[in-house]
């Protein structure tokens, strides 16, 4: 596989005590959009996603998260317990591909829209669908994302928020450079984390503040990743 590149790198984190009225604040204020009928997740990935820039239009959309929506999927399973009818935008925002819609719909794309459910153990298998459509030219740029929402009836988790990644063919202005290797690398794996996604959180502060040079990153099939920065 060719040498593909990083170009971009955003992320938003907040605590589950934020209630969603101050987040759609927040998406009004910074981005002028009025978010009605969304859910929680979709507000986190949206205040994460929308500060990328120069975003072509066929840029593909591969999001992963730990499924829907908690605080939806709960509402509307309450509502099928007490044999009500569910709402229509609360039904339509149990489906998993929501939130890369309305990521897709906020930013223009026309691009391939993905979304893939992970465990905090397996994040890095979103990679592997945006840089195959990379490397055979289905798309120009990849937007990757991983967002959490804390479901409340977990206590290990309270931070909740999204990390994005703007992956491109081009190597003019890249941060960094990415390859795939054959074989398994010894990427430590944290035990018990903090938060869902740490172990993307932490790279992402690393390369922001160019605390390293170089990661590796299991994937599937016996491959790995490897992120060289850029000087």
């Amino acid at each position: 596989m060719e040498k593909l590149y990083l170009h971009q790198q955003s992320q938003y984190l907040t605590t589950a005590n934020i209630d969603e009225k101050g987040l759609k604040l927040e998406l009004k204020q910074r981005f002028q959009i009025l978010s009605r009928r969304t859910t929680r997740l979709t507000l986190l990935a949206l205040l994460g996603a929308l500060p990328m820039h120069k975003i072509q239009k066929n840029c593909g959309v591969y999001i992963t998260s730990s499924f829907s929506s908690p605080s939806n999927m709960y509402d509307l399973q309450l509502d099928i317990f007490q044999h009500k009818i569910p709402r229509p935008f609360q039904f339509i925002n149990s489906i998993n591909n929501a939130v890369s819609f309305y990521i897709a719909q906020a930013l223009n794309l026309k691009g391939p829209n993905l979304f893939v459910a992970t465990q905090s153990n397996n994040w890095s298998q979103i990679f592997l669908p945006a840089l195959i459509d990379l490397a055979q030219g289905k798309v120009q740029q990849a937007l990757v994302g991983w967002c959490y929402e804390s479901p409340t009836y977990i206590d290990s988790y309270h931070q909740e928020g999204s990390h994005w990644l703007l992956l491109s063919r081009q190597c003019e202005q890249a941060i960094a450079e990415i390859s795939i290797h054959q074989g398994q690398c010894n990427a430590s794996e944290i035990q018990k984390p903090n938060y869902y996604y740490q172990n993307v959180s932490e790279i992402l502060d690393a390369i922001q503040q160019r605390s390293n040079k170089q990661w590796k990153i299991n994937l599937m099939f016996n491959k790995y990743l490897k992120l060289r920065l850029l000087n």
